[in-house]
């Protein structure tokens, strides 16, 4: 398979040898070396001459015009013969086995596009320290569908677990057919063309692959043009302002990609707005090219006399790009006259009357259902968000790419004064915590002190959704009248692949003194039906059993003891409960056997969702234990 290396060429005399050395000696020699002179007015085209006289895989053209890095690229393509290509900088260097392990990524995969590792170097390519990115030792190759890699490539960092940055169109293995499909000229700036070109690259690939493996060596020089306090953009040969460069990237990502990388669009905004903030005209960036819309779902039932101030609150937001989603649950005070002063005075806030009274639960999901933002918070009909609260978390996701973003609250009085006693203990802001899937599912379910923040993670507010992370959620397996958030955080974590917590306060969250959470006789009903205590607490582990791996069993059965302990089911309960839960698993287990003997998949999947119990016996006597021991692996 020949793979075509273009090497754009301009006043680099004293780096040009050791690049084009760097290429002739690689490991994988079916190659093709076309070097493109963009009007080098150094000695650099004699250096490459002189260097690549007794190799027949190189040839060198020369532009007549001088046109930047982009249309150098262009031109060396249109040259190119061979079934993959890939470019290197005139300053940096592949090691020797950089196309090896390309072609070798591409061919296991079938990819599109094959990246791989690069370090930052000074000017001899010695590496730098730190890297900008953190170091990840895994070897493997990770697969990436279309949309993925596009939402991967658009939140950058904190989203991409690799040793390189996605933008970049070096350490890259591109399919020819791929790039015969670009328009050069959409990328043809002179600054933050590899911005444009891997937007467009990364839309034409269904599929890419990414080693971990490093194959390039980056020279970061002082006068890189990226580095420059006064860089000078330009689109097409026209001078353009940073700031034109940043909404042509919004315009153009906007037009190509679908409505749900919305979010993700903002979030690649937020990077230049920060990368390019010392630049003239950027200093209101922000606020004028960040707009993507965020609906808030308010759940109320009997609030006539909270939800002026909740809404009031939602109105008086810092962030403007609303729409306030107040879903009234069958009230039967003033609620819905209260709601309805609202309708006439913003047009952001649309009510939603349910034809039955269904509780909080399923009032969300009847708000989430009508909404159309790109991000979902939420906020109970008695509680407030301070005016900062969105426009924080929405900070905290285009920072981190989070699915879910998560602020602090403080616990008040009737009056919403602070004051009251937390379950936590508040720490300082001290910046963004980001969370893998695994990591925030363990902290959820350990609980307090595991969790850090100024919040309880199991609440459904002080958080910001991405759409996608709700989409799928099984509202009815939410549908508690009393403790629903611990289902529906389950939920949402299982569906998040990452989370991210600032210490912030954005919420006061109200107690009422007669709060159901706080009654002493709880009265628990799941979809429509009364439920005792103790079937509350299974349900809730028995939905975990289902949604998560087997590997959180331990977690699974501390959450499910602090549920008993919270709720005050006595541990005998506890232990008869789990028996007679697993006695009836092995009854189905027999039926299943005798029945169907031939579906081993299923059956195995019986038993290992019984798995997690065994850690919940524990604390009950050893025959039992062992007798259920006995039952679930015989």
């Amino acid at each position: 398979m020949l793979v075509s290396v273009i090497i754009p060429l301009y006043n680099a005399e004293n780096t040009i040898a050791e690049t084009i050395r760097s290429v002739l000696t690689q490991s994988y020699q079916n190659l093709e070396v076309i070097v493109v002179d963009d009007c080098s007015t150094d000695n650099s085209r004699a250096i490459a001459e002189q260097i690549t006289a007794e190799d027949p895989r190189v040839k060198i053209i020369s532009k007549t015009r001088n046109e930047g890095l982009n249309l150098a690229r262009a031109t060396g393509f249109g040259q190119a013969t061979g079934e993959f290509v890939t470019f290197i900088d005139s300053d940096d260097a592949f090691t020797k086995d950089a196309i090896t392990t390309l072609v070798g990524a591409q061919s296991q995969t079938g990819a599109d596009i094959a990246m791989g590792g690069y370090l930052l170097c000074d000017e001899n390519l010695t590496p730098l320290a730190p890297q900008p990115f953190p170091w990840q030792t895994h070897q493997g190759l990770t697969v990436y569908g279309h949309d993925e890699m596009l939402e991967a490539f658009l939140v950058g960092w904190a989203a991409w677990p690799h040793n390189n940055n996605p933008t970049i169109a070096c350490c890259k293995l591109f399919r020819r057919s791929l790039l015969a499909q670009v328009d050069w000229n959409l990328s043809n700036y002179r600054v933050g063309e590899d911005d444009f070109f891997s937007l467009l690259t990364f839309n034409l690939a269904q599929k890419s692959v990414v080693t971990n493996q490093v194959i390039y060596n980056v020279r970061v020089t002082e006068t890189s043009l990226s580095r420059q306090p006064n860089r000078n953009f330009s689109y097409q040969g026209a001078p353009i302002t940073a700031l034109e460069l940043c909404q042509n990237f919004s315009r153009l990502a906007a037009q190509l990609l679908p409505q749900q990388l919305a979010p993700a669009i903002a979030s690649r905004l937020f990077a230049f707005c920060t990368f390019y903030g010392d630049a003239p005209g950027m200093e209101n960036a922000k606020q004028s090219l960040i707009t993507p819309l965020v609906s808030i779902v308010v759940p109320v039932y009997n609030g006539a006399h909270t939800i002026g101030q909740t809404i009031e609150s939602l109105l008086s937001q810092t962030y403007p790009h609303l729409e306030i989603i107040v879903v009234n649950d069958c009230s039967t005070d003033g609620t819905a006259e209260v709601i309805g002063s609202y309708l006439s005075q913003d047009d952001r806030v649309k009510v939603i009357h349910q034809p039955l009274n269904q509780g909080a639960a399923m009032a969300r999901a009847a708000g989430f259902e009508h909404s159309t933002g790109q991000l979902i918070a939420f906020i109970d009909g008695d509680d407030i968000y301070l005016p900062n609260a969105i426009e924080t978390l929405l900070e905290v996701y285009l920072r981190t790419g989070a699915d879910i973003s998560m602020g602090g609250y403080l616990a008040c009085n009737k009056d919403l004064v602070p004051g009251l006693p937390l379950p936590f203990e508040l720490r300082d802001n001290s910046g963004v915590s980001i969370y893998s899937h695994d990591q925030m599912l363990e902290l959820f379910l350990l609980g307090f002190p595991a969790w850090r923040h100024n919040n309880n993670p199991t609440t459904a507010h002080c958080k910001l959704f991405i759409r996608r992370a709700l989409e799928y959620i099984d509202w009815q397996a939410t549908n508690y009248r009393l403790a629903e958030d611990i289902f529906f955080s389950l939920l949402t974590f299982a569906a998040a692949r990452r989370s991210a917590a600032t210490n912030e306060i954005i919420m006061h969250y109200r107690y009422h003194d007669g709060g159901k959470s706080r009654e002493a006789n709880r009265i628990y009903r799941y979809q429509g039906q009364v439920i005792t205590a103790g079937q509350f607490c299974l349900n809730f582990a028995e939905l975990a059993a289902a949604t998560l791996p087997a590997k959180f069993t331990n977690d699974i059965a501390e959450r499910y003891r602090q549920l008993y302990s919270y709720y005050q089911v006595d541990q005998p309960n506890l232990a008869s409960n789990l028996a007679e839960i697993v006695v009836k698993q092995n009854q189905r287990i027999a039926e299943l056997e005798s029945a169907f003997a031939d579906q081993q998949l299923e059956l195995n999947q019986i038993r290992q969702s019984n798995t997690w119990k065994l850690g919940l016996l524990a604390g009950t006597p050893v025959r039992l234990a062992r007798q259920v021991h006995r039952s679930l692996n015989k």
